[in-house]
């Protein structure tokens, strides 16, 4: 019976751990998790040299906001994005993203970025069953493709496409949904 028990209780922390974990996404040096209060996440992206490039009325329930930093801090080594994009519902966090697209100056580094940006969202032992979304995007000003991977809570989405003539990419990671 007391096995029974601290085997239950141990499986029921490492899921804890595990959601909790899923849960979570770096933005530069700041851990933001789904759930976080709009107080604690705004002042630790505050602390760690992000501006809010949006304004933002308080009395909005629904609130989107794109924080632009580190500052004149270096880029974070394993999470090196110059914008952290978070959605605030009823002052709590709903969705976290951020962009691979730092320091590429050729094909050879958007490709590392995508590879990166995939592993980022690997759970250990590093497989996971995944679901790959294409799309083609065709309009008047913009037409693209984008791959969407989801695994667990996390999403990539890499696209690559033309705005008004011009060549576009973004390979962008979340969490949560907008």
């Amino acid at each position: 019976m007391v096995k029974f028990v601290v085997t239950l209780v141990v499986s029921a922390f490492l899921t804890v751990v595990t959601v909790a974990k899923a849960q979570t996404l770096e933005c530069g040096y700041v851990t933001l998790r789904l759930g976080e209060p709009e107080k604690e996440a705004v002042e630790q992206l505050g602390i760690n040299g992000y501006k809010n490039f949006a304004s933002v009325d308080e009395s909005q329930p629904k609130i989107f906001q794109t924080f632009l930093g580190p500052g004149g801090l270096p880029p974070h080594p394993v999470a090196p994005t110059k914008v952290c994009e978070v959605e605030f519902v009823k002052h709590k966090i709903t969705y976290v993203a951020r962009h691979w697209n730092e320091n590429v100056r050729s094909e050879l580094d958007a490709i590392h970025n995508v590879v990166e940006a995939i592993q980022a969202i690997m759970p250990p032992p590093g497989h996971a069953t995944c679901d790959i979304f294409a799309l083609h995007q065709p309009s008047p000003e913009h037409e693209g493709e984008s791959a969407t991977i989801s695994c667990g809570s996390h999403t990539i989405t890499i696209q690559v496409g033309k705005a008004n003539g011009k060549s576009t990419y973004d390979i962008s990671e979340n969490i949560g949904s907008m």
